[in-house]
C-alpha cells in the first residue's frame, strides 16, 4: 500500500512498480485517514507492506503511525518511510514510533526506480515474515 498525497508520486509509483516486473498489487490512499480506514475495513490481510510519505494533508505520516499502534492487527504490516524529507527529527521521529525503514525519494526517474526496486527486492523477496501474515 502507498500512502501519498502527490498524484504524480502515486503514479511514478505505479510506473516503477510495472518496470520491475513483480507481481505485487498496489494500493492507494491519498493520506493517513484514508490508509487507516482502508486498513480497518478488513483490508490488512491484503497488504504487506506500507509506503508512506510524511507529509500530508487530513492526517499526515507522523499521525498515520501513532493511529497504526493503536490497531493490534496492523502491528505486523512494515511501515517505509518514502519522502524527501532528510530532517533528522523526522528520520528519528519515524524510527521512534515504528518506522521499519526511512527511503529518501529519488531525485529522478532513475533514481526513484532504483529506491523501489530495492524495496520490492529485500520487503517482498528476500524478508521473512511471520505465519501469521497473508
Amino acid at each position: 500500500m502507498h500512502i501519498e498525497d502527490n498524484e504524480g508520486d502515486l503514479l511514478l509509483t505505479k510506473v516503477a512498480f510495472s518496470k520491475i516486473e513483480t507481481s505485487t498489487e498496489l494500493y492507494s490512499a491519498r493520506n493517513g485517514k484514508e490508509g487507516i480506514d482502508f486498513l480497518t475495513d478488513k483490508n490488512q490481510n491484503s497488504i504487506d507492506l506500507i509506503l508512506l510519505d510524511i507529509n500530508m494533508p487530513l492526517m499526515n505520516g507522523r499521525k498515520f503511525l501513532a493511529e497504526k499502534k493503536q490497531h493490534a492487527d496492523l502491528a505486523k504490516i512494515p511501515v517505509i518511510i518514502l519522502t524527501t524529507s532528510e530532517n533528522m527529527n523526522d528520520v528519528n521521529f519515524c524510527y521512534k514510533h515504528g518506522a521499519n525503514a526511512y527511503v529518501k525519494k529519488g531525485v529522478d526517474f532513475t533514481d526513484y526506480l532504483n529506491s523501489i526496486k530495492a524495496i520490492e527486492t529485500f520487503w517482498m523477496k528476500t524478508n521473512l515474515y511471520p505465519s501469521n501474515m497473508a
